[in-house]
């Protein structure tokens, strides 16, 4: 019976264990100002890109903020080992011209050598229409 007990108790000392929540590493403010590009007259265009991820680690906001442009989006977020990616849930505020569907990945976040690379989906650079697949442009504040 002290064997039984004993076991039982080991075992459930091995599930507590087991069962503890994991750190939300991706947590956080995230930033990334696009290079400036000349615009109308002597006014440089510019674009300011704010993504939080919320402390569980289960959504997120997109904020895009610059030239003629506003919108702030809600995402579901997926984490699966070194990624995070964000995935559309509804624009909060601003207007994004029903540029997204529910369920659209936006962009995603892999960590490389301990940097945050992104990878664009849906979302992408607004200044300019050349721009790489993948960049180390966000910055964790």
């Amino acid at each position: 019976m002290k064997n039984c007990l004993l076991l039982l108790f080991l075992f459930s000392v091995f599930c507590s264990f087991k069962n503890q929540p994991k750190p939300v590493i991706w947590a956080g403010h995230y930033k990334y100002e696009e290079e400036p590009v000349k615009g109308s007259g002597d006014v440089a265009d510019v674009m300011i890109w704010d993504i939080t991820v919320s402390p569980k680690g289960n959504s997120g906001t997109v904020e895009i903020n610059g030239q003629q442009t506003f919108f702030k989006l809600l995402a579901d977020v997926v984490v699966k080992e070194n990624t995070i990616t964000f995935i559309y849930n509804k624009t909060l505020d601003g207007v994004d011209f029903g540029a997204f569907k529910k369920g659209n990945v936006l962009l995603s976040f892999k960590k490389v050598n301990g940097k945050t690379v992104t990878q664009w989906a849906t979302l992408t650079p607004r200044l300019s229409d050349k721009f790489p697949k993948e960049c180390s442009c966000f910055v964790k504040k």
